[in-house]
């Protein structure tokens, strides 16, 4: 996704001797290594590949990918051997549970074995070693250069959608774990990060996941992955499962009631005027909600304490935005004076939130993560809303010890 304040990263237009940065600085013509792929033989006296008599125009760019799978890439002495080394390399990666990529490079490299058996004497570990037999080789050596070409572009795909192509200079920054569960101001905190690190003059990058993916970032931002930029995870289902020097993990919580209330609201406000006035479907919302109420304090009072989490409580800070900044601050271990605090705390105003939420057309704001009609008339204040709780709803709230008032 992209940063909810963009920053110029790109080269201007009037000056194009400075290098390239971000996704830009990896470009490739996909059309013109084909049509050089195309001319690939195989050479059956010593068993091996032999390069197209041109030079490949898109050399340099090829080499420059490959070593985001590996820097064993850029040791390779011509194309060939690099798309061998690529092959190797993916061999490798596809039995090793700790890399990032294992699942999904497992997946190709089961597929192309499979092929490759009707081609490839010893398939793809034979291919990959440089001296092989091709079975029959008019029709193998076609085999072999799709094969390398799709494996080529398949990861270019997955370096490309984990971040490895969008870096600048600036060495590795941290990682932000905003986790917060359902109707907590996630999305706010996700906002306030971002405000805070760019008031500091930093570069930040935003990817949405759940479970396992987080952590997959994670391991891919460890190996380079956008590289001069704080990438800020956004996720409603993790929980970490090691304490890491560069990763920060913000915890968001907020009082039941209002969480409640809050779910229930944003229902009424997205369902179809069928779905509100449908008495079973009101019911099965309702029930879904209380089951979030039930797990959200589980996590609230166990959970959380157990790893080294920056909490952020929603009702501490919805009435000082400015202390939100300096509380983000301290944490991010940024230094920001006054007017920078004053400048970031403004953009997190609830009116502001509520009109860029309203103002949107499809799902969501990619900019802001904010959803259509994610905030409601009430801004967010707190206890403004209860009124929407059905007797069962405030009952089960007063089950969790949740529900602030006698009756």
């Amino acid at each position: 996704m992209n940063d909810p304040i963009p920053e110029d990263i790109a080269v201007s237009a009037d000056d194009e001797s400075r290098p390239k940065t971000g996704p830009d600085a990896y470009p490739f013509d996909q059309s013109d290594f084909r049509a050089w792929l195309s001319g690939l033989t195989y050479d059956s006296g010593r068993r091996g590949l032999s390069a197209p008599s041109q030079d490949c125009a898109q050399e340099k760019a090829l080499q420059t990918i490959l070593t985001k799978i590996s820097p064993a890439c850029a040791r390779s002495s011509d194309v060939v051997d690099a798309l061998l080394e690529m092959l190797r390399q993916l061999i490798s990666i596809s039995n090793d549970a700790r890399h990032p990529f294992q699942s999904e490079v497992q997946k190709l490299i089961d597929y192309y074995e499979m092929a490759s058996r009707d081609y490839v004497k010893g398939g793809l570990a034979a291919l990959a070693s440089g001296s092989f037999d091709l079975l029959p080789p008019n029709e193998a050596i076609i085999f072999v250069r799709n094969c390398l070409f799709e494996l080529f572009e398949h990861m270019r795909g997955i370096l490309g959608h984990a971040g490895f192509f969008d870096t600048v200079p600036g060495g590795l920054k941290k990682v932000v774990v905003v986790n917060g569960r359902y109707r907590t101001g996630s999305v706010l905190a996700v906002n306030a990060v971002v405000n805070t690190l760019k008031a500091a003059g930093e570069s930040t990058r935003i990817v949405y996941g759940d479970f396992d993916q987080i952590d997959r970032f994670i391991e891919c931002f460890s190996l380079g992955a956008f590289e001069g930029h704080w990438l800020i995870l956004k996720s409603h289902n993790w929980l970490p499962r090691a304490e890491r020097s560069n990763v920060i993990t913000l915890y968001t919580q907020r009082n039941l009631a209002d969480v409640a209330a809050s779910a229930m609201r944003f229902w009424q406000r997205n369902g179809t005027p069928e779905e509100v006035a449908d008495e079973n479907y009101v019911a099965f919302n309702e029930a879904h909600i209380i089951n979030e109420l039930f797990y959200q304090k589980l996590l609230n009072e166990y959970v959380v304490d157990m790893k080294s989490t920056v909490k952020i409580d929603y009702d501490r800070f919805y009435n000082d935005k400015e202390e939100y900044i300096r509380y983000l601050a301290e944490h991010l271990d940024v230094r920001l004076g006054p007017s920078e605090i004053r400048a970031a705390s403004a953009m997190l105003e609830p009116l502001r939130a509520k009109q860029v939420a309203d103002s949107i057309d499809g799902e969501f704001d990619e900019r802001t993560l904010l959803q259509r009609r994610h905030v409601s008339e009430t801004l967010g204040a707190k206890y403004a809303g209860l009124h929407v709780l059905s007797p069962r709803m405030i009952d089960a709230l007063r089950k969790l010890g949740a529900w602030p008032f006698e009756r």
